[in-house]
Formats: structure tokens, sequence, C-alpha cells
């Protein structure tokens, strides 16, 4: 599912290029206030100041034009809605070459993220695969670290998936370090929390 929209009212439209996802998505996940459509997310066929979220996760990357997705976005959001979107780190996935993932036409840095998206307010995130015996020690480590934005977590398949932002965008984004020196602290996953001006 390339796009989910939220109206505040308790409606959620799930929105895909794909025939085929619609078609399993309306099948799978039934619901009165769900529908989903069949849509371009460069073009979206919604009214201005529509809704109060928009969901994007790992889609842009499979765009030919992710800023007219983001002008879209930024369009049928409401005055304070929240557009919540993720894309793979480049630096790690193909630094200085063409995506390696087939399916991935454009692939973003932090800089080349963060400038698509300065049309809005928003706070950075990083997403870090961990081994799964890191669980606990991690969990005890966001506990008792002044370090409080490691605290969002979740189990999945076994991997534990940690959202951290600042701590570890500040060397970066200042480059002191090179991407080789991150070790665990590079992010595999931008996510980004934004607010409509």
């Amino acid at each position: 599912m390339e796009v989910l929209f939220y109206l505040w009212g308790g409606d959620v439209v799930g929105a895909d290029i794909s025939k085929e996802a619609i078609s399993y998505a309306k099948n799978k996940y039934i619901s009165k206030n769900l529908h989903f459509i069949i849509s371009n997310a460069e073009k979206l066929p919604f009214k201005d100041r529509n809704f109060d979220i928009i969901l994007g996760f790992e889609m842009i990357e499979h765009l030919t034009n992710p800023q007219k997705f983001i002008e879209e976005a930024y369009r049928v959001l409401k005055k304070g809605g929240l557009l919540i979107i993720s894309t793979p780190n480049k630096s790690l996935f193909s630094p200085n070459i063409s995506p390696l993932i087939k399916y991935h036409i454009r692939e973003f840095t932090l800089e080349e993220f963060t400038l698509l998206l300065n049309k809005f307010d928003h706070t950075l995130f990083g997403q870090h695969l961990i081994f799964k015996r890191a669980l606990s020690i991690n969990s005890l480590i966001a506990l008792l670290s002044n370090y409080s934005d490691i605290v969002f977590w979740k189990r999945i398949c076994g991997i534990m998936i940690t959202l951290s932002n600042k701590f570890f965008f500040t060397f970066e984004r200042k480059g002191c370090f090179k991407s080789s020196e991150f070790g665990d602290r590079i992010p595999g996953v931008y996510i980004a929390l934004c607010k409509k001006k």
C-alpha cells in the first residue's frame, strides 16, 4: 500500500497505484470506515485541506517525482495536519551508486530528505535494526538513559526496531563522522514527523 490517509472523523483511505494491491486490501481489511482507492501518489484525487494525517512509509523512493507527492500531501492536509513519512538511508543502502533495490527509483541522503520536506516543520527519526538478543539490554539502556527518545521500539519477526531522533542525527548533520564510523548508530531508514505550517 503506497499511502494511507486518515480523516480525523474516523475514516481512513488507503491509496495505491496497483490494482492488485487495492484488490487485496479490500478483501483483507474490511471496515465501514476503511476505504481503498487506486491513485497516483503524485496526483491525489482529493480536495485541498481534506486530511488530518497522511502516512507514507517507504514509498517515496518508488516515485518518479517524490517532490510532487510532498506538494500534494501538503495541499490535502489541513492546517496543522501531520505527514509521517519514511525512506531508506541512501548512504547505507546504495552510497555513490544507483539504488540496489530494483523497485527504488531514487533513494535519499539525510540532506536530500530534509530538503524534500522543507515546506513542513519536521522532526527526524531513524530506524535501526538490532538483533533479538539485544532487546532486553536496549530496553534497559533506554529506560536508564538520558536519551529518552530511543524508547520507541517494537518487535517485528524477531527483530527489534528502535526509533531515535536528533541524538543520532546531530553527528551526521555536522559531518563529524563518516558513515563507516557510525556503527549501530547509523539509521537504516529515515522517518520524519512533519507538521503543516
